[in-house]
């Protein structure tokens, strides 16, 4: 196996009676029924379709007794070990090259986030690039309060939720002195939304569903990173 490729066994055990040694040559042969499947209905073609079907994905299928009793049916399969993707970052030193999976950041993030789903998967994202700074609040107003405490690197914002929204908080910031760097966070694509957070005092803007390439693109823009490992697998522009 390549370093790029895995082995995966797969394996499946019941507490049966088993199948008689002479019965187990014959498990995948088409139409192949033993006393005891015979007697439960079976067609006999389970099993040969699972063998064609592994086997056309390069893979292996076997059975063997368990013990005490009972049977275990096994595959396994080559499959593709996904490698992330290589940014190549623009700057005014010229391009350099982050490797997605090695890259990591150092910083305080700030998540605005009304829907607890979103903000536990946007921490699992940032979890995976180094951030073990990240707190969250649930609207703009809960925003305001916790900035009038803690002072973060980068603020991911969202755009619409109740009791004060992400445009209305991030104006507030602004008006307050605050100049950290805020991303807005927001279903809608167009222009024109675009340049309603733009205008409010954000700095940049994620659509959603927001995906761990684009999360990243964002983290190096504004925050502190570092990315040891380079790999030539794809690239990205990142300019700013």
């Amino acid at each position: 196996m390549g370093i790029d490729s895995v082995e995966v066994l797969f394996s499946v055990q019941d507490t049966g009676s088993g199948v008689d040694p002479e019965d187990q040559k014959q498990l995948f042969k088409e139409y192949f029924q033993t006393a005891k499947s015979g007697q439960q209905g079976g067609t006999g073609l389970g099993l040969a379709i699972s063998k064609k079907l592994v086997m056309l994905m390069g893979g292996t299928i076997g059975y063997r007794p368990a013990l005490p009793a009972g049977s275990v049916f096994w595959f396994s399969l080559p499959l593709r070990v996904a490698t992330p993707p290589v940014f190549a970052i623009a700057s005014e030193k010229g391009k350099r090259e982050l490797d997605l999976k090695s890259l990591r950041v150092d910083g305080k993030v700030l998540v605005v986030e009304d829907s607890l789903l979103n903000q536990k998967v946007l921490g699992k994202h940032l979890k995976y690039f180094g951030c073990t700074s990240v707190d969250f609040a649930g609207n703009g107003e809960e925003a305001l309060n916790i900035l009038g405490r803690k002072a973060y690197d980068l603020i991911f914002m969202d755009v619409q939720m109740p009791i004060k929204d992400g445009l209305q908080a991030t104006l507030e910031i602004r008006q307050k002195g605050i100049c950290t760097p805020i991303v807005a966070l927001t279903a809608g694509a167009l222009q024109s939304q675009k340049k309603e957070c733009f205008d409010s005092g954000m700095n940049d803007f994620l659509s959603k569903p927001v995906y761990r390439e684009e999360i990243a693109k964002i983290l190096v823009k504004y925050l502190p990173h570092q990315s040891p490992n380079k790999r030539q697998i794809c690239r990205v522009e990142v300019t700013g």
